[in-house]
């Protein structure tokens, strides 16, 4: 079983402003060049134009069923995929937008709390 790794919020800052001032980034040679998958400095990168550093570096956080439930909602009414959801609403972790859409399933309006 593989660990998720931290990384300070200095060392996601360093890799988002190289990408954005990099006439020959991309995220793939980004990641390679600092042992990241691309897919992490794209979100990464995502998550900062959408919601500033505030959005990058929160890891963590309560919602209520009520959000969830919005949330959940919202991806379908307007066809997002999880990833698409979790960026807009700053949620840090897409897997939790994929639970609350297997409880939304499964439980109908009635999310239940983590």
């Amino acid at each position: 079983m593989s660990r998720k790794r931290k990384y300070s919020n200095e060392f996601r800052l360093k890799i988002i402003s190289e990408y954005l001032s990099s006439q020959f980034g991309g995220f793939k040679r980004i990641g390679k060049k600092y042992g990241i998958h691309h897919s992490i400095v794209k979100g990464w990168v995502h998550r900062y134009e959408l919601h500033g550093a505030e959005g990058l570096f929160k890891t963590s956080g309560s919602y209520s069923s009520e959000f969830k439930i919005y949330v959940i909602e919202y991806m379908h009414a307007n066809n997002m995929s999880l990833n698409e959801t979790a960026h807009h609403f700053c949620i840090p972790s897409t897997s939790a937008v994929a639970k609350w859409e297997r409880q939304y399933y499964e439980e109908g309006a009635e999310v239940s709390a983590p």
